[in-house]
């Protein structure tokens, strides 16, 4: 419900090809096979960083038009993440095609910089009994990069109403929607009560009301609390709080102290490792095994990273 932006087609195709581009020198130290695949699981762009992993990757018939949504491809770190809408990690035997048995998968959905729309999905592949650490710490990084392209190529005015939007949402405990003449970003649970408003109806309403109103019916009779994205007017926009509560959404913790001057390949493993070891509640042994790393290794890693 928003504004198409660089965050769809040809625009984010191109974003995602000048991001591997400029960690080119970086993969090509490692066994990696990069692709991304849009929101239905059709990949339009992949990257090899030796002709071995890509001869792999064409036995397997993955690469350019393959399809991963998992209602396709079963089980699949691509198909996952766009099921889920979050990361995912997909090892050996947890694939349900047995020809992947020997990779280790990680992808990252894409999200629209407005909407928080799954746009697509990043995937990273390296090999199960080689040396697979890179795989997740990698991904991560090129997803960063992606993102902050997206939102340098975004207008201020959407940005400005998403922030509106997130600052918002941190601090009520209901369903919140928030607009302007051009842009609608609403919660899932909104979904009914939106159904049949669209957003010039929203703008008309909010058009009609005081500096000072508080409250808005929507056509649909349904009366919620505004908040202005600017304060003292309505011409930025406004969130329309609803009583409804919000869905229950999970926040990616983000590690503490100091980093020291870290190069971003390093900021992203130091955050991997620690959310690693968050999801395997302390437990260093279960950690090095889902990394890849040995413990002494990890053990160093927690150590440089002060974790």
């Amino acid at each position: 419900m928003g504004q198409e932006s660089a965050a769809r087609g040809e625009p984010l195709r191109r974003i995602v090809l000048r991001v591997l581009e400029r960690n080119r020198s970086e993969l090509e130290v490692t066994t990696s096979w990069v692709a991304f695949a849009d929101e239905k699981g059709l990949v339009s762009v992949e990257w090899s960083s030796d002709p071995r992993i890509e001869r792999e990757i064409r036995s397997l018939s993955l690469g350019a038009g393959a399809e991963l949504d998992t209602d396709v491809a079963g089980r699949n770190d691509i198909g996952t993440a766009l099921r889920l809408g979050t990361s995912s990690l997909v090892r050996g035997a947890d694939h349900d095609d047995e020809r992947f048995f020997e990779l280790v998968c990680a992808a990252s959905p894409v999200l629209h910089p407005v909407t928080s729309e799954v746009c697509g999905v990043v995937n990273v592949t390296g090999h199960l009994k080689a040396s697979h650490s890179h795989v997740a710490i990698a991904l991560k990084l090129i997803v960063s990069q992606i993102r902050s392209e997206l939102i340098r190529a975004t207008p201020p005015r959407p940005l400005r109403l998403a922030d509106a939007h997130r600052r918002l949402t941190s601090h009520v405990p209901n369903a919140v929607a928030t607009f302007d003449e051009h842009t609608l970003i609403a919660e899932d649970a909104l979904t009914p009560q939106l159904a049949s408003v669209n957003r010039r109806e929203l703008w008309e309403s909010l058009s009609t009301l005081s500096v000072a109103a508080k409250e808005m019916v929507l056509p649909t009779g349904h009366r919620v609390q505004v908040v202005p994205v600017t304060k003292g007017t309505w011409v930025d926009g406004a969130s329309a709080v609803f009583d409804i509560p919000r869905a229950e959404s999970l926040e990616t913790g983000r590690p503490g102290g100091d980093e020291g001057s870290l190069t971003l390949l390093e900021e992203a493993e130091r955050s991997v490792i620690a959310s690693v070891l968050r999801e395997c509640e302390g437990n260093k042994s279960d950690a090095a095994e889902r990394l890849g790393l040995s413990r002494g290794t990890l053990y160093a890693r927690i150590r440089r990273y002060r974790l």
